[in-house]
């Protein structure tokens, strides 16, 4: 079985694909779309509504690394 995940996550950071996480606002979402980012297995795009990204101004740029 872990022979099988090394082979997903190995095929995943040759071609990353985009991911939305539809409820950004969530901590949670925000630490797994960084994970899968920092890990090189996609690239997250965080939908979160206007009036909050203020707020969230930190966390994307840390997910972007910028």
């Amino acid at each position: 079985m872990n022979n099988f995940i090394q082979k997903i996550r190995a095929e995943a950071q040759k071609s990353p694909k985009r991911i939305v996480f539809p409820d950004a606002s969530d901590p949670r979402v925000i630490e797994a779309a960084l994970v899968i980012k920092n890990e090189g297995l996609a690239i997250p795009i965080l939908d979160l509504p206007l009036n909050k990204v203020e707020n969230y101004t930190a966390e994307f740029a840390k997910i972007r690394g910028v």
